[in-house]
């Protein structure tokens, strides 16, 4: 054979070699992940225990060996406070193993690393920038824990936290609650001020005064003071009333049904609204205390009902072109005019 037939056998052994298959590899069964885990976990590299779960995560992605490690991770993150691990991971557990002997543990986790979060929250320390969700999520997750695993050991302790929980979120609630009043409160002395005489202003003052009277059993609120009005009024004096077409109504010095025509902050003004309509001599003035703030009403008439006040609703809408009018009760017994 000569040195070109022998590197021809040479390739063609090699070729052959080359093309025969390899062996496949078996994957590792769920149990000898689950102890390559633990092992890595107890000489604390966290690292590799993480990339022995990912992988049991495709492989095995619902056996409880791959929860037994999870929850083992879990408790790793929770002792070294790592609180964004803690709640992603007990979000993923709960997801994929619901009723896992042990979720009440991952719900109490969970709850836990969401209280840690909003603890600037509970004590009222955000201000104008609190952030309730954080709160809501640690409330939802002790809840839950209470719901499903009544008989755990966390039970306690969520119940607790539940208690600490509601009472920082009712404090939120409430503030927002009084910045919309006091929003709410001074748009209404703003239509008062601007529009005295209009049916959206009555209302208004219906609304304050139903408030005022505790009718929704509201808690005291902070008084909002009125804003200044829109041009400086003269000095509250007594007006000078028109020329008397009509003898002024008895006034009856017990509470009765009325006719209320319009209110207003100023009393000089009210009364040139009064006059200008012809009615200034036939109404009484009367001051009421509004959170504060005073008002003045110009009310007609004095009726044991509001069945009885019928005939001259119709007379003076007539009068005023089709105005509402307002059917009240009131205590009669000192008008300021």
């Amino acid at each position: 054979m000569n040195q070109r037939t022998n590197w021809l056998a040479i390739i063609f052994v090699t070729l052959l070699g080359c093309a025969t298959p390899e062996k496949s590899v078996e994957p590792l069964s769920a149990e000898a992940f689950l102890q390559r885990g633990l092992a890595q976990l107890k000489s604390e590299n966290v690292k590799a225990a993480e990339s022995t779960l990912d992988e049991m995560e495709l492989l095995y992605p619902v056996n409880q060996e791959t929860a037994e490690l999870h929850i083992n991770l879990l408790r790793i993150y929770h002792r070294a406070k790592h609180w964004e691990a803690v709640e992603w991971s007990a979000s993923w557990f709960i997801s994929v193993f619901p009723t896992h002997p042990n979720v009440d543990y991952v719900y109490y986790a969970r709850g836990i690393a969401n209280f840690q979060s909003s603890l600037m929250f509970i004590k009222g320390q955000q201000g104008k920038d609190a952030n309730p969700k954080p709160a809501q999520q640690a409330l939802e997750s002790f809840n839950n824990l209470v719901k499903c695993c009544s008989t755990s050991k966390y039970t306690s302790l969520a119940q607790r936290s539940i208690k600490t929980l509601k009472e920082a979120l009712a404090q939120y609630e409430l503030a927002m609650m009084e910045q919309e009043y006091r929003r709410g409160t001074n748009r209404g002395w703003y239509i008062i001020n601007q529009y005295g005489d209009t049916k959206a202003a009555k209302r208004v003052l219906g609304i304050m005064e139903e408030d005022d009277t505790g009718s929704s059993n509201v808690a005291k609120l902070p008084k909002v003071k009125a804003p200044p009005p829109a041009a400086k009024s003269e000095p509250m004096v007594k007006p000078k009333l028109a020329e008397k077409t009509k003898p002024r109504q008895k006034v009856n010095k017990q509470a009765a049904f009325v006719i209320q025509l319009a209110s207003h902050k100023n009393l000089d003004s009210l009364n040139r609204i009064m006059n200008n309509i012809g009615l200034g001599n036939q109404v009484s003035i009367h001051r009421r205390n509004i959170k504060g703030n005073v008002i003045y009403s110009a009310v007609y008439g004095s009726y044991p009902n509001k069945e009885s006040t019928k005939k001259d609703v119709a007379r003076l809408k007539s009068m005023l072109n089709g105005q509402a009018l307002w059917v009240r009760k009131m205590n009669l017994s000192k008008p300021l005019n």
